[in-house]
């Protein structure tokens, strides 16, 4: 507790002095939280990638940003104050993980030391973009990946529910995937019986479903984008 108030005391150092980045990317994302909060719009596609208008991200972002949104009337640095707490709790969920895998405390104590006072990381948690949560959600991810490979089955479903967060996030986290089949390949883990099997598949497709949405209305053309992608990009 005392490594994740450190974390946020440094994160508030940083942007003292209203040191936050508010370019290009920022103000649309922000512009999105202001139609979902004002004009009651609610979001199913996100913005576009950059490199191609057909594939588009998640809308996660801009309903997790609506709760600081609507609590300071739209005012930017209570966003940043939420993605900073987000951000530095991070090192709370390393540390559990970690203690976990090795069964001490110091490298538990290190591993959260290291996201707290990580640079980047300090300097990431005043984004106030789409993917500033996924540090959050990918963490989460690794550590389902980790108490199902302990034989919990639970935490497949776990995985596969921020799995899908990260990818409403930023559509780059596709590389969780063959992360996935990595670890699938390596550890051969467990098959859970068949009702974690569907809860799993049902978290995931909950995480997605807007995304899935976004692929029916715009008649697949992001899939067809990311089959092409070496020639798109």
């Amino acid at each position: 507790l005392l490594i994740f108030a450190v974390g946020i005391i440094l994160r508030l150092l940083y942007i003292q002095d209203f040191n936050i980045i508010f370019d290009f990317d920022q103000i649309e994302d922000q512009f999105y939280t202001y139609k979902l909060a004002v004009d009651r719009d609610l979001l199913i596609i996100g913005r576009a990638v950059y490199g191609d208008a057909r594939l588009h991200h998640g809308v996660f972002y801009y309903y997790y940003n609506l709760i600081p949104f609507l609590l300071s009337s739209g005012n930017f640095f209570v966003s940043v104050y939420w993605n900073i707490f987000f951000n530095a709790a991070t090192s709370l969920l390393i540390f559990f993980l970690a203690k976990s895998i090795w069964q001490k405390n110091l490298p538990a104590y290190l591993s959260a030391f290291i996201a707290a006072f990580s640079f980047e990381m300090i300097k990431f948690s005043s984004w106030l973009t789409i993917d500033t949560v996924s540090i959050f959600t990918t963490t989460l991810f690794y550590f389902g990946l980790w108490f199902f490979y302990k034989g919990k089955p639970w935490g497949l479903a776990l995985a596969s529910l921020f799995l899908g967060l990260s990818l409403q996030a930023d559509l780059t986290f596709l590389y969780l995937f063959p992360i996935l089949l990595i670890f699938w390949v390596i550890f051969k883990p467990k098959i859970p019986g068949f009702r974690w099997l569907v809860i799993s598949l049902l978290a995931f497709l909950t995480a997605t479903f807007t995304l899935i949405l976004t692929e029916i209305k715009l008649n697949f053309s992001g899939l067809i984008t990311l089959l092409n992608f070496s020639g798109t990009f």
